[in-house]
This record gives structure tokens, sequence and C-alpha cells, in this order.
């Protein structure tokens, strides 16, 4: 079998996935010296180009992601989708779920962009409620539920408004 320069065999088969065609080694036969009077160059021996290793690092490991299983998920999203239409219908009960949330936004740090689309889609159902429906009682309790949205996306919002400096969503520097 034919080696390279370093002493290592030379490759007969294609890499998998060649960038180029590879040449074709030569063996090496030893050559006569030349003449004394002579001084002739060798030909330079030119070795494989090695394809890049693929496996040079190892890949990191997968984090295990904490949270629900996913065959529980939509059970207890149908769940509490049912709890808060209870919910909805009673104003302390849904008054007491807005402010478990606001607390829950504040210790898990939920985006106050997350609780204004909450705030916008509490409207919408406020509007439908009246037009659709004309159920008063129920449209008068998602509009307290819009309220309390609102004071905590803006509770939420001064949040992040600390942390950035003043400022949020604007990455210019203020001109004056």
């Amino acid at each position: 079998m034919p080696r390279t320069i370093d002493g290592f065999a030379a490759r007969t088969t294609a890499h998998p996935f060649p960038a180029r065609p590879l040449p074709q080694m030569q063996p090496l036969l030893p050559q006569p010296l030349p003449a004394p009077q002579e001084q002739a160059m060798p030909a330079p021996v030119i070795a494989p180009i090695a394809p890049p290793r693929i496996y040079a690092r190892p890949a990191p490991a997968l984090r295990q992601r904490r949270g629900i299983p996913e065959r529980l998920q939509l059970p207890l999203i149908i769940g509490g989708a049912i709890a808060a239409g209870l919910f909805a219908q009673a104003a302390v009960f849904g008054e007491l779920l807005v402010v478990a949330y606001g607390f829950g936004a504040l210790l898990w740090r939920v985006a106050s962009r997350t609780t204004f689309t909450l705030a916008l889609l509490s409207m919408v159902a406020t509007t439908l409620l009246l037009v659709v429906r004309g159920n008063i009682i129920l449209a008068q309790n998602f509009a307290t539920y819009t309220f309390l949205l609102l004071v905590v996306g803006v509770i939420t919002l001064i949040r992040e408004l600390k942390k950035e400096g003043g400022r949020v969503y604007n990455s210019r520097k203020n001109i004056t």
C-alpha cells in the first residue's frame, strides 16, 4: 500500500463529501542519485489535502429542559381554560386570577408586551360580549380585567425600564 510523506497509508477511496477531486498518489520509488556534477532538484511530492475533521470537537450536551411534559400540556391548557371561563363569570375570582398573574409576571419576569397583549384580548372580549351576546355584567367583568392587566403591564414595563437604564425598545442614544 502506498504511503504519504508522513508515513501514513495513502487513501485509496475518495472522501464521502469531496470539495474537489483528490489527486492520485504515485508510489514513492527510490530514485538513483544524480551524478556529482549535476545538481538537479528532486521533484516535489504533493501530499493529499486532508479533509476537515468532522469529529474534531465533541458536540455540546443538550440541556434537559425542565417543564411540563408534552402529553400533559394540552389537558392542562383545556382545564385552565375551563377554570378561567368559570372564574370569569364571578368578578372576585377573576380579579384574584389576574392579581395572581401579576405576581407571577413579576416573579418570572414575563415581558410587558405579553401582558399588554392579554389586556388587548380582554378588551376585544369585552366588545364581543357587549355586541354579540349583550351580556352587560360579563362585559363589565372583562373591562375590570382589562384595567387590571394594563396596571400589571405598566408595572412590568417600569421594571424593564429600570433594568435597561431608561430605554427598553430603542437602542439610539438621546441627541440633545
